[in-house]
């Protein structure tokens, strides 16, 4: 086939573009490139011809002025490119964010309750991608916080050696997913084809922050002891830490909104994949100690 990755640069569109690439002739689009999601002439002329349109591209960051921009008029602008060249499907990546604190199990029919201003921008975009799927097949996906070895999870490693507190009581569940499974669910996606179906990617039972922290310290060789401090006195700390620090533009994650994300809930069922015969390979244990790995031989 032929296919276009947008955010072909990020975190998952490249490793896509590797990956698809040995079956595949796959073109990059990101910003990068040269190339604009907000230029709809653009998204027109490289959507022409492509059996597939995979649309990774979005602003992460809950500061970024351009965040709502990218992610609604973006993906608006990509899929309507994708529909006016006849393009027949069209694969969207989104998060589990958009169901927010999960305190019981979830599925891809359960109610959206975004928070942060990037999950409510992918709930947006994807009502609109609903009003769509007549006119195009429409597979969303929602992985979980993705393991890998990127400056986020680069940054809670730091975090753990310097036995930073954890905020709360640490029981809340934690269900994340390899950055490997992620790539994997999509080319089985493609291979599959459904029609118009949404599928959360995630590892297949959660497990609890507290164990998220161990299992790096335990990885690391450090002791395995955690330090807690109560959410009531850390958050008014952390908000004004997150003040601070953008005054003196210093980048950190350490944030009110990080606290708040942290002590949420992730529960995600995975059935529906499973059922469709795709099942996760890794789980935090194995997937935290191939992205330390990377990251010691990286640092060599």
């Amino acid at each position: 086939m032929k296919i276009l990755i947008t955010g072909s640069n990020g975190l998952v569109g490249s490793q896509l573009m590797k990956e698809l690439s040995k079956n595949h002739k796959v073109e990059g689009f990101d910003l990068v490139g040269g190339q604009n999601i907000l230029d709809y002439e653009q998204c027109l002329s490289h959507c022409k011809g492509k059996d597939l349109v995979i649309h990774c591209a979005a602003v992460l960051e809950e500061e970024n002025p351009a965040l709502k921009t990218v992610n609604v008029q973006g993906t608006k602008n990509i899929l309507n490119a994708s529909i006016k060249s006849n393009v027949p499907r069209f694969i969207f990546l989104s998060t589990t964010g958009v169901y927010g604190d999960c305190k019981e199990k979830v599925d891809e029919k359960s109610e959206f309750d975004p928070v942060t201003e990037y999950e409510k921008s992918k709930a947006e975009a994807e009502a609109f991608l609903r009003t769509k799927k007549s006119e195009i097949n429409i597979n969303i996906i929602r992985p979980a916080i993705i393991v890998a070895d990127n400056k986020y999870w680069k940054s809670i490693i730091s975090l753990v050696k310097k036995n930073f507190p954890l905020i709360g009581s640490g029981k809340n569940k934690w269900q994340t997913v390899f950055i490997d499974d992620v790539v994997d669910a999509i080319s089985f996606i493609i291979q599959k084809n459904p029609t118009n179906e949404d599928f959360i990617v995630a590892e297949e039972a959660p497990i609890t922050l507290n164990e998220v922290v161990l299992t790096i310290k335990e990885t690391l060789g450090l002791p395995k002891r955690i330090f807690h401090f109560p959410f009531f006195l850390a958050f008014p700390f952390f908000l004004l830490y997150g003040l601070l620090a953008s005054l003196v533009n210093k980048k950190t994650i350490i944030s009110a909104a990080y606290i708040k994300r942290l002590s949420r809930n992730r529960n995600y069922s995975v059935d529906k994949l499973k059922k469709l015969g795709f099942t996760p390979k890794y789980n935090f244990k194995t997937a935290i100690k191939l992205v330390l790995i990377k990251l010691k031989v990286a640092n060599r």
